[in-house]
């Protein structure tokens, strides 16, 4: 991905991905125009025409097409505003790429004998694993993995008996959750540098999860 400048007009529809969990993806909202501190102001995100949750310092993935060419950016809710009709403030990024977004969304890892194994050359910290996809995860620790644009390797251990597999990860987002006193970090990472092999890997795990998820729902 390369950096570009932002353009949005006005009435453009704009799709959200939360960079929290794996159930609010697939939103979408419409650019309204920005606010006199150049913030912007975008309509309240639905999913299939329903009005989704969405509250102060939520992070967010919005991604739209400028053009010929996709446009992605982090922004962050500043506002979560209500009259006379519902709309966020949400930051103006700094970085805009330009280049596909995120198309495959991620699934709960509900496999029980997966987990991953942070690798720094030294010591293996067992972390947590949110939610997947073939392109990235959400890894949940109890401190910082590193930062933003860090390059990571984890390991996935899927099946007994299998050698794990390990796969190369670049940090593109943390955020700080608390849950009753609790504090954890998640890390978005994006997969890189797979070859076919990895590839396929990740895409059975991730069909495997799905297909156990939907036995859950009766479907």
């Amino acid at each position: 991905m390369t950096e570009t400048t932002l353009i949005i007009a006005a009435g453009s529809t704009l799709e959200l991905e939360s960079t929290a969990d794996s159930i609010l993806n697939n939103m979408h909202t419409e650019f309204i125009g920005y606010t006199q501190s150049q913030d912007l102001i975008l309509s309240h995100p639905k999913i299939d025409n329903i009005q989704v949750t969405v509250e102060t310092g939520d992070i967010f993935f919005a991604s739209l097409k400028q053009g010929e060419t996709d446009i992605s950016f982090e922004t962050r809710v500043i506002a979560v505003i209500n009259t006379p009709y519902p709309h966020l403030h949400t930051t103006c990024p700094d970085a805009i790429r330009t280049g596909a977004p995120r198309k495959s969304n991620r699934i709960a890892a509900t496999l029980a004998n997966v987990y991953l194994v942070l690798d720094d050359g030294e010591d293996n910290h067992h972390i947590s694993i949110l939610n997947i996809s073939v392109s990235g995860a959400c890894l949940v620790a109890e401190k910082h993995l590193g930062t933003v644009n860090n390059i990571l390797q984890i390991e996935i251990h899927a099946e007994a008996g299998l050698p794990p597999v390990r796969i190369d990860c670049m940090v593109r987002h943390i955020q700080e959750v608390t849950e009753k006193n609790h504090y954890s970090f998640h890390h978005g990472v994006e997969f890189i540098g797979m070859d076919a092999e990895v590839q396929l890997f990740l895409w059975k795990l991730v069909q495997k999860s799905a297909n156990i998820q939907q036995l859950k729902r009766g479907g």
